[in-house]
């Protein structure tokens, strides 16, 4: 059993790991758990479900959803072409450090999500 075995191996194995193993097992796997541990395990497995989906919901709430993001990244191109039709001779950098001076962004989120359109 490949899992089993590294499970007792000292290299790190990422929590969840464990506990899907525990909660899927059926068969001969499943005797080898005691009956206490996989009981214990069962329900770490639908916590950490409902966890994942609360942080989820978190981050869209702070950040937005998927749409919300591609159309505030859109702005930002948006914002870096007017900038290059008010400068045209600039360079790419120096269009984006204005764009990131004129809006409350860094010039990483700018150089993030944008890129030369003409």
């Amino acid at each position: 059993m490949v899992i089993k075995h590294r499970l007792k191996s000292r290299a790190p194995v990422d929590l969840h790991d464990r506990t899907v193993f525990y909660a899927k097992a059926e068969g001969p796997e499943a005797d080898d758990l005691s009956e206490s541990h996989a009981g214990v395990v069962r329900p770490m497995l639908a916590t950490g479900k409902k966890v994942r989906k609360a942080a989820a919901g978190g981050h869209e709430h702070v950040h937005g959803t998927p749409k919300e993001k591609a159309e505030r990244w859109a702005g930002y191109q948006k914002k870096l072409d007017e900038a290059h039709a008010e400068h045209p001779r600039w360079g790419l950098t120096a269009l984006r450090e204005e764009v990131a001076e004129r809006m409350p962004i860094s010039f990483s989120t700018i150089k993030r999500h944008t890129r030369r359109t003409w």
